[in-house]
């Protein structure tokens, strides 16, 4: 399956060989910064609407491969499977501007208000399509019960995110070991 990725240099969503991520969806080519970043941060209203702009599309092609796996996948295995390579790609060195991009666009929500609102539209919209999804997960019986969807839709997209602070760190862990790490969560955490 080829995986979307939103954050391409052409500006536009684009095919690459692998599968998305749930938040730092993308494939192994690398990425430039967002366009409309260093405007942002002038807190021009332009530039916020552009990133906030970018921030929907990147949300429509998550939920879109979010709800692929409900009709890709066939069994629980295939879900973990599915799962691990989401975590492999998205923790991928050359994914490092994407997960600075997402990062510094949410960022810019702390200095405006208007901005703040527009993204949680947003954002939300994210987070209650990945709830669906483990909810409709749940209902097949590969998720457990006891996760409460909100909860878990929040640490799939945290997760993925969450790597950027690997990134600046001066004692990096291998993206190997954060991605047994987060399988591990998964499989103890999610799986019934």
């Amino acid at each position: 399956m080829a995986a979307v990725v939103p954050w391409a240099q052409s500006g536009k969503a684009s095919s690459g060989a692998g599968v998305s991520s749930a938040v730092a969806l993308g494939s192994s080519s690398t990425t430039a910064p967002l366009p409309g970043l260093a405007l942002a941060s002038t807190s021009s209203s332009s530039a916020l609407i552009f990133s906030n702009s970018r921030f929907a599309r990147s949300v429509d092609i998550d939920v879109n491969q979010m709800t692929l796996i409900l009709t890709d996948v066939n069994t629980q295995d295939e879900l973990l499977e599915r799962l691990s390579a989401i975590v492999a790609n998205a923790t991928l060195p050359d994914r490092r501007n994407v997960r600075f991009n997402r990062a510094e666009i949410i960022g810019h929500a702390n200095h405006s208000v208007k901005y703040a609102r527009s993204l949680a539209i947003e954002q939300q919209r994210l987070t209650d399509a990945f709830s669906d999804v483990i909810r409709e997960l749940q209902e097949r019986g590969w998720v457990d019960s006891a996760v409460d969807p909100v909860v878990g839709a929040t640490f799939l997209q945290a997760y993925t995110l969450g790597f950027v602070l690997n990134d600046i760190t001066q004692q990096p862990i291998s993206d190997e070991a954060w991605q047994q790490f987060i399988v591990r969560m998964l499989r103890k955490s999610f799986f019934s």
